[in-house]
C-alpha cells in the first residue's frame, strides 16, 4: 500500500479507528512491515523479505509504504490551510530519486557524471521502448523545459453571500462577532466530490446544509436574548467555500463592519452527524481564554471534546484568522457520504 497520509487534510482519528490503515490486515494475522518511503534501501530490504516470506510461508504479506503527500488532499483547497508547518518542510523536500542520488554520491558508491550517465541511458531506454511500442511511458524529466499556449475561457458567475446583523447594545455595541456556515453544495458531482464522474443529485447535504441550518437556528436563538450589553452578531451563510473560500475571503476584503472591531468568527461547517457524542471544536489556542471556555461551555452538554489549538483549517474560518482574527470551527466527523 502506497500510503500517503502525512500530510492529509483531516487527521487519521477522524477517518478511522487506528493510526495505520493497514490495520485492517490484523484481522487475518498476516505480518505487516511500515517502511519509510523516502528510504529507498529501505524499501528494497522490505520487499524482499515480504516475497521470502511469501515463498517461504505461502501467506499473505502487507508492506505499509509511508510517505507524504506533496500536494495535499484531494479536494480543492490549500494543505497549508490545517498543516502549515509541515507543508513549510514538505516544499524544501527533494524527491526520493534526488535524496538517494545526493547520498550515493556522498557515500562515494557513484560519482555525480556516474548519476547523469544512469539517468541519461535510462530516458534512452524510455524513448527506444515508446517509439517501439507506441505507448506514452510518463515520467518527470529534471531540467527539461518545454513551451505551449493554452487559452482559457473565463466563466463569470454571480454568488452572493447572505448576511443577517442582530444589533449590539451598551458598551458592547460597537464590537461585533461573526457566526458563519457556508451554503454552496458539491451536490452534482464534478470536482471536489466523492463521485466526481457523475452529474447527479447528491442526495443529503451534510456539507454544508447541517452547517446552515444550525446557522438559522441559533439567529432564532440570540434574537430571543434581552441582554442590555452584548456585542453585534453577524450571521453570514457563505458561497463558494467549495470553490476555494471565495466567499469568505470576499467578506473579509469588503467587510460590511469594521474588521478591527470584529473580536470573533465562529464557524459550522459538516456538524450534523454528530457520533458517540464527539465533537472536534478548532482554534482552541487562538485568544487566550478559549480552551476553558469551551470546557465551561461543554459542563452542560457533556460532548467528548477533540479540542484544536490550530486556526487555519480546510473552512471559512481560515479566512477571518488569516486576519488575526479568534476563531472557533465546529466539525462533528468525516463520513462515506458528506459530499
Amino acid at each position: 500500500i502506497v500510503n500517503n497520509q502525512v500530510g492529509f487534510t483531516a487527521s487519521p482519528a477522524e477517518q478511522r479507528s487506528t493510526p495505520y490503515c493497514t490495520d485492517v490486515a490484523k484481522m487475518i494475522e498476516c505480518p505487516i512491515w511500515h517502511v519509510n518511503g523516502e528510504d529507498l534501501d529501505a524499501v528494497a530490504r522490505v520487499i524482499q523479505l515480504a516475497c521470502d516470506y511469501r515463498s517461504e510461508f505461502s501467506s499473505d504479506v502487507v508492506i505499509d509504504l509511508y510517505c507524504y503527500r506533496k500536494y495535499g488532499h484531494n479536494e480543492n483547497d490549500e494543505p497549508a490551510f490545517t498543516q502549515p508547518i509541515m507543508y513549510d518542510r514538505i516544499r524544501t523536500k527533494s524527491s526520493p530519486v534526488e535524496v538517494y542520488a545526493k547520498r550515493l554520491i556522498d557515500e562515494r558508491v557513484l560519482t555525480a557524471d556516474d548519476v547523469d550517465a544512469m539517468t541519461q541511458r535510462r530516458l534512452s531506454e524510455l524513448q527506444a521502448e515508446i517509439d517501439s511500442t507506441g505507448k506514452p511511458m510518463s515520467a518527470v524529466l529534471k531540467d527539461i523545459r518545454a513551451s505551449g499556449e493554452v487559452e482559457i475561457a473565463s466563466k463569470d458567475l454571480i454568488a452572493r453571500n447572505v448576511v443577517g446583523f442582530l444589533p449590539g447594545k451598551g458598551s458592547l455595541a460597537d464590537e461585533y462577532v461573526v457566526v458563519g456556515a457556508h451554503y454552496d453544495h458539491v451536490g452534482m458531482g464534478g470536482a471536489g466530490s466523492l463521485a466526481p464522474g457523475t452529474v447527479a443529485v447528491h442526495n443529503g447535504a451534510d456539507d454544508n446544509g447541517s452547517g446552515t441550518t444550525t446557522l438559522l437556528e441559533v439567529a432564532r436563538h440570540l434574537s430571543q436574548d434581552k441582554s442590555e450589553v452584548r456585542r453585534g452578531i453577524i450571521f453570514i451563510a457563505f458561497s463558494g467555500e467549495e470553490k476555494g473560500l471565495l466567499g469568505s475571503k470576499h467578506y473579509i476584503r469588503s467587510p460590511r463592519w469594521p474588521m478591527e472591531k470584529t473580536v470573533t468568527m465562529v464557524n459550522m461547517d459538516m456538524v450534523g452527524r454528530l457520533t458517540n457524542g464527539g465533537l472536534t471544536v478548532y482554534g482552541t489556542g487562538t485568544a487566550e481564554g478559549f480552551d476553558p471556555l469551551i470546557d465551561k461551555l461543554n459542563e452542560t452538554s457533556q460532548f467528548k471534546l477533540d479540542k484544536q489549538a490550530a486556526g487555519f483549517g480546510p473552512s471559512d474560518h481560515s479566512s477571518f484568522y488569516e486576519f488575526n482574527i479568534p476563531v472557533f470551527h465546529f466539525f462533528t466527523g468525516l463520513h462515506n457520504d458528506y459530499h
